[in-house]
């Protein structure tokens, strides 16, 4: 259950959290009123989804490191974590751009 943090003064917009799901799920979001509960259409399908990288910009650098990057794709979040195999960069170094892109400020490895 999401609970409800505002309600626009007309009832037609409902500000909520969404729950932790698990990624790659779709799940149905309900409404239940008073006068009865939302009907399940494919408009009210919520995906978690995972993110996938379309593009790294550039995709080879200094074996020394060091390299500010772009890295291109859907799913990012403002509390990403960028790995470099099991080689975590520091989360001051990573700047998230929005949901389609993150750079890599100043990493060296």
């Amino acid at each position: 259950e999401a609970e409800v943090e505002d309600v626009n003064s007309t009832g037609t917009q409902l500000k909520v959290e969404a729950p932790a799901g698990t990624d790659g799920t779709v799940v149905d979001v309900r409404v239940i009123t008073d006068m009865g509960t939302s009907p399940n259409t494919q408009a009210d399908d919520y995906a978690y989804a995972v993110p996938h990288l379309t593009a790294l910009i550039p995709s080879e650098g200094d074996e020394s490191g060091g390299n500010k990057m772009l890295i291109i794709g859907t799913g990012f979040t403002a509390n990403a974590k960028v790995y470099f195999d099991d080689v975590s960069v520091p989360s001051g170094d990573v700047v998230v751009n929005g949901p389609n892109q993150f750079r890599n400020t100043r990493w060296s490895m």
